[in-house]
């Protein structure tokens, strides 16, 4: 009877461990709209992972040490920093009760301009196979400042994004897609 409380208790610890681990790691995230069609589409359901953004403030006395990824907008990532292509889930902006996926396109220092919809990072256009219409929208040359991103939707036609409300506060991301897990025949790993 011993034997018995002590493996309840061991596989009641172990489940609740395992249960928090993926509580703070990943999160599942079900696309609204059409903003990332084709990439994404209205429906399918992802798996966002947290861990890969989690930053820290800087400190002092890591500056000098190779395990740790540093960023421009001087935080310490746990992994790595935002990239540009990624696709990113997020806290709207205006109404941080509602969460919002998009590609990131411009990071802290880029310079960003759209002309004629062909989106410019520091002066180059970028290759963008994953947008059907780039539109023609314009935005004059800026650079983007430390602790925010520029992202767009897929779907240029249909998507409200930095265009629209602004550059992405840093704080306000909660991860990246690595899975589409639903439905089953749209299965992709990012």
């Amino acid at each position: 009877m011993r034997e018995q409380i002590r493996e309840l208790i061991e596989t009641t610890i172990l489940t609740l461990s395992i249960f928090a681990v993926l509580q703070f790691s990943i999160q599942n995230y079900l696309v609204q709209g059409p903003s990332m069609v084709p990439t994404l589409n209205e429906g399918e359901r992802l798996f966002v992972n947290k861990l890969i953004y989690k930053r820290f403030p800087s400190l002092e006395l890591s500056k000098n040490s190779p395990f740790i990824t540093r960023s421009e907008d001087k935080y310490i990532y746990l992994f790595n920093p935002p990239k540009k292509g990624e696709i990113v889930v997020f806290k709207s902006p205006n109404i941080t009760s509602i969460k919002i996926v998009k590609r990131a396109i411009g990071l802290p220092g880029d310079e960003i301009s759209i002309n004629n919809g062909t989106v410019n990072v520091n002066n180059t256009p970028i290759d963008e196979p994953y947008v059907t219409n780039l539109g023609n929208s314009n935005i004059p040359n800026f650079k983007v400042p430390p602790n925010h991103l520029f992202v767009l939707g897929d779907n240029r036609l249909q998507s409200d994004d930095s265009r629209s409300w602004g550059l992405l506060n840093s704080k306000n991301i909660i991860g990246r897609v690595f899975i589409i897990y639903w439905p089953l025949n749209n299965f992709k790993l990012f």
